[in-house]
């Protein structure tokens, strides 16, 4: 289990809710930190992106060709048409001009 909630700050009292058909248990190999971390920074994002109080976060859990999926997604203002045609490009925070660019969103995988 992870906790997210001690990372969340100034949205730890905002509405998130965690779901996951028929209360499946799902025990992934990972590194709980590198997992933690993706999932305070996808959490987060969304978060930034809601509305006040209005605003929700849904993190699902599902089994889909034997691999395990996991989805976040909000209902706060979204992306501009100019920050989708760069999604997959690597950057660099504007605070850090040293530090080395972060990476690129992971492209879906072909199938």
């Amino acid at each position: 289990m992870i906790n997210l909630r001690e990372g969340l700050g100034e949205y730890k009292d905002r509405n998130i809710t965690l779901r996951s058909p028929d209360q499946d248990l799902f025990n992934i190999t990972a590194s709980e930190g590198e997992l933690k971390q993706v999932l305070l920074n996808l959490t987060l994002n969304a978060l930034q992106s809601l509305n006040g109080s209005t605003g929700q976060v849904n993190i699902e859990l599902h089994r889909e060709n034997g691999a395990i999926q996991l989805t976040v997604s909000d209902n706060g203002r979204g992306m501009t048409s100019a920050v989708l045609d760069r999604i997959f490009e690597p950057s660099s925070p504007p605070s850090a001009a040293s530090a080395p660019p972060a990476p690129a969103l992971a492209s879906p995988s072909p199938t």
